[in-house]
């Protein structure tokens, strides 16, 4: 995966694409690729944005908390309609 977000935001030039991620996972140990995430989106920005949430956060966390919601989408992504794939659902689409 940071290996594709990386060739589409940095080595990809032609590509006028952002990539905007949404990383859910139950604890804050549980986040893979962290530092890398967090390193590409330092030197990618604004191209690349990651954002992480969550379930069962610890009192120090600064990011999102709980489950992906519709909510939590609208406030990461740009108005407009945007459509993509989900595991176990065909299509996941949001209209602004």
């Amino acid at each position: 995966m940071v290996r594709l977000i990386r060739y589409t935001v940095l080595e990809n030039s032609s590509a006028e694409k952002s990539v905007k991620l949404l990383f859910a996972n139950r604890q804050e140990k549980d986040i893979l690729w962290k530092q890398q995430l967090d390193e590409l989106a330092d030197i990618a920005t604004p191209r690349f944005q990651v954002f992480y949430t969550v379930s069962q956060p610890t009192p120090e966390w600064d990011g999102y908390e709980g489950r992906v919601s519709m909510e939590m989408l609208f406030r990461i992504l740009p108005p407009s309609t945007q459509c993509w794939p989900r595991a176990g659902v065909a299509y996941w689409c949001v209209r602004s």
